[in-house]
């Protein structure tokens, strides 16, 4: 429960002033500096070891690079045509790369800033938990159980997603609260809003939150107007105006991983209606059928199950809990996706305030206690859970090849020879060549691209199963079933529309209009060993 007793008006509202650093706070942004380089340092050997995704940082990079082109938010990677980024996410936080961008145009910005974002909401948080359980000691555990929480370690294993950059926000969202300063929270809920299209519905919480704890009608108000309004026009006019479908593309039909909702509806609107006419069978099938009580009870386990004490503090996240539960693709539910990320400071600040109201029928050494046992089960989740390097007992989905970053000297060589020119990409190569105006995931727009950018090599040990949605399998990195990418790079070799104009082995690129077919034996025979070898 939330500290009782403050009652500042918004105007005389204030900060605790900031403390000197104490030797508990040290060790907080210590090992927040010291996950914030892991991190970026895992994300750049991920990406020199092409393990990143043209359908993540892709596409990300292609909507940042858009701006110094004159086409903001570019994506070509999901459709046919040239269309608007925002149509798929609406993340309007990307423009605050530009700049960087401008500095030098390179999709590391990305992977350093969500590095850097993730471990930096511990430090608000100890701040958060001094408040609440009025000792540091306490406060540097919880800092800690949040930095090694499986989803956020899970999350930082991904390219780049937008969302993790609200992590932080919304850690100081719930900091604003405690102190009852409303400016503040009005600002974090601002830039929340700016990273994902239905976090309009993570302000309608805070607004709630505001109303339930203070009283105070005008201000949650207004917070609950403002979430309403920006959720109806960015998902009900915005988006689908965007759209190459004039629809929700997660609510349409024939797209994929992307068809999330359209066994709901149509449109936001139908999807509305159809939540409210059919409550219980939707329960029924969201907690049964697609298993959403296991994924609540994992949400909850790393936390003992405390956030449900204090369950009305989870209003903030009850946005992404819809957006996840309701999906027809199970992947948002995964411990080993980054959907659930915002999750975290939700249910650990619940947690937190729980802890809080129990600790007054127990002993004083009851909330050390709890602390303990949760940070013990968030240690072991979040090494045994961890998508990180092949330790003793880690599951490490990804498997790379290589554990440190590899300095390719033919990857330049491919740049250089490719330009800007479109292109077909291996998808686990597309970031490396999303910024140009044309860039689509091999084998898309094969016969009116100018280059093919293939590199015959597997960048993960795991390369058994065909299902391009199992998350770290050779399958999911080529966004194609093993077996039928050769095929189709064998089918190249003697198409008359493409040449052979490079091939350093495992690198292969393809050129429109070239005659070239030097090297065709040599890359048939490494096709057949890769054959047998992905068998």
């Amino acid at each position: 429960m939330l500290s009782e007793g403050i009652d500042v008006s918004i105007k005389n509202s204030s900060l605790a002033p900031f403390p000197r650093i104490s030797k508990h706070l040290f060790v907080v942004i210590f090992l927040a500096l010291v996950q914030m380089l892991f991190f970026s340092f895992y994300g750049y050997m991920r990406h020199y070891n092409y393990l990143t995704s043209i359908n993540d940082l892709g596409q990300f990079d292609q909507a940042v690079w858009g701006f110094l082109n004159g086409t903001p938010f570019l994506n070509s990677i999901y459709f046919d045509t040239r269309a608007s980024w925002l149509c798929q996410h609406f993340n309007l936080i990307l423009v605050s790369f530009v700049p960087f961008y401008v500095i030098h145009p390179t999709a590391l910005w990305l992977v350093f800033a969500q590095a850097i974002a993730l471990p930096l909401a511990a430090i608000p948080l100890f701040f958060l938990a001094k408040k609440i359980f009025k000792s540091e000691n306490i406060a540097c555990l919880w800092s800690i159980i949040y930095m090694c929480n499986p989803y956020v370690l899970n999350a930082a294993s991904w390219d780049f997603q937008a969302v993790t950059l609200a992590v932080p926000l919304i850690v100081l969202g719930y900091y604003a609260l405690e102190y009852k300063n409303f400016w503040l929270l009005l600002i974090s809920c601002l830039f929340i809003l700016l990273c994902k299209e239905h976090f309009g519905l993570l302000v309608v919480g805070f607004g709630l939150l505001w109303a339930i704890r203070y009283h105070k009608i005008k201000p949650a108000l207004f917070l609950v107007l403002l979430g309403v309004t920006c959720f109806a026009i960015i998902v009900g006019v915005l988006m689908p105006m965007l759209s190459p479908t004039g629809d929700l593309l997660m609510m349409s039909s024939g797209k994929g991983q992307l068809s999330r909702y359209e066994w709901l509806g149509g449109s936001a609107g139908e999807v509305f209606f159809h939540i409210i006419n059919n409550p219980i069978d939707i329960i029924r099938t969201i907690l049964v059928t697609m298993q959403g009580w296991a994924y609540l009870f994992c949400l909850a386990l790393p936390f003992l199950c405390f956030s449900l004490v204090e369950f009305w503090l989870l209003l903030p996240g009850l946005a992404d809990f819809a957006v996840n539960l309701l999906s027809a693709n199970p992947m948002p539910r995964s411990i080993y996706a980054y959907h659930s990320v915002t999750l975290v400071p939700v249910f650990l600040v619940s947690a937190m305030y729980g802890l809080l109201r129990c600790s007054k029928y127990c002993r004083k050494s009851f909330v050390l206690g709890v602390t303990l046992s949760c940070l013990s089960v968030s240690v072991i989740l979040g090494y045994s859970l961890s998508s990180f390097y092949p330790l003793p007992g880690v599951f490490n989905s990804w498997s790379p090849t290589r554990i440190f970053p590899y300095h390719d000297p033919v990857l330049s060589e491919v740049k250089e020879l490719v330009g800007t020119r479109s292109a077909s990409v291996q998808a686990n190569l597309g970031a490396h060549f999303s910024q140009r105006m044309e860039v689509y995931p091999f084998p898309k727009k094969i016969g009116q691209v100018d280059m093919i950018i293939l590199n015959l090599e597997s960048p993960t040990r795991n390369k058994q199963g065909h299902d391009p949605g199992m998350i770290g399998t050779l399958a999911h990195h080529l966004q194609l079933d093993p077996q039928i990418y050769l095929e189709t790079v064998e089918e190249l070799l003697s198409d008359n529309r493409y040449g052979v104009v490079l091939w350093k082995k495992p690198w292969l690129v393809l050129e429109k209009n070239v005659s070239h077919k030097k090297d065709v034996e040599n890359i048939e025979l490494w096709l057949q060993t890769l054959a047998i070898e992905w068998k």
